[in-house]
C-alpha cells in the first residue's frame, strides 16, 4: 500500500476532541505502548535512535488500535520487518 494511501486511511479513522487544539498529539495508550516497544527493540538492538522499523514493529506488536488496523488491512507482516533489520 502507498504511503499516502496509508495517511488516508488513518486520517479517515481519527478524529479530534472538541477540547483538543489542532496542534495537540493526542498519545492515546496504544500510541505510548508501542513506542515504549520500539524504544526496548531499539536498544536490544545496541542503536542509538528509534527507527522505522522499531517503530512499524512495535505498532504491530500492540496489535490493536487504528495503526494495527491499518497496517492489518496494508497486508504488513511483523516478522518481515524484524527480519529486515
Amino acid at each position: 500500500m502507498a504511503p499516502a494511501t496509508v495517511h488516508r486511511a488513518v486520517a479517515s479513522r481519527l478524529t479530534l476532541g472538541a477540547s483538543q487544539a489542532d496542534e495537540r498529539i493526542a498519545w492515546t495508550p496504544y500510541s505510548r505502548k508501542a513506542i515504549a516497544l520500539a524504544e526496548a527493540r531499539s536498544e536490544q538492538a545496541g542503536a542509538a535512535h528509534i527507527d522505522c522499523a522499531d517503530l512499524l514493529v512495535g505498532l504491530a506488536r500492540v496489535g490493536r488500535g487504528v495503526a494495527a488496523t491499518v497496517l492489518t488491512e496494508a497486508g504488513f507482516a511483523q516478522e518481515a520487518a524484524e527480519e529486515h533489520s
